[in-house]
C-alpha cells in the first residue's frame, strides 16, 4: 500500500577515487491492514535519511560503506 505523498532526494558526488552521497525520504501516512483483526489501521508517516561512501581500489574494485536510517525511525 502506498502513501499519498512522498518525497525522495539523493545527491551524489565523485572526486577522484572518492564517491559518497546522501538521500533523504519522506513516506506520508498509509492505510494497511492489521494482521491480527484484519482491521484498517494506518502507518504514520516517516522520514529516512541515508550517507554513502566509497573509494576505488583498482580496476573492478571499490570498498564502499552505508549507513541507512540514521535517525533510526520505525
Amino acid at each position: 500500500r502506498r502513501a499519498r505523498s512522498s518525497v525522495a532526494l539523493r545527491y551524489a558526488d565523485e572526486s577522484g577515487p572518492w564517491h559518497w552521497g546522501a538521500a533523504l525520504r519522506y513516506m506520508g501516512k498509509r492505510l494497511d491492514t492489521d494482521p491480527a483483526t484484519f482491521a484498517d489501521a494506518f502507518n504514520g508517516a516517516r522520514s529516512t535519511a541515508d550517507l554513502t561512501l566509497g573509494r576505488k581500489l583498482g580496476q573492478g574494485w571499490q570498498l564502499a560503506a552505508k549507513l541507512e536510517n540514521l535517525g533510526d525511525s520505525e
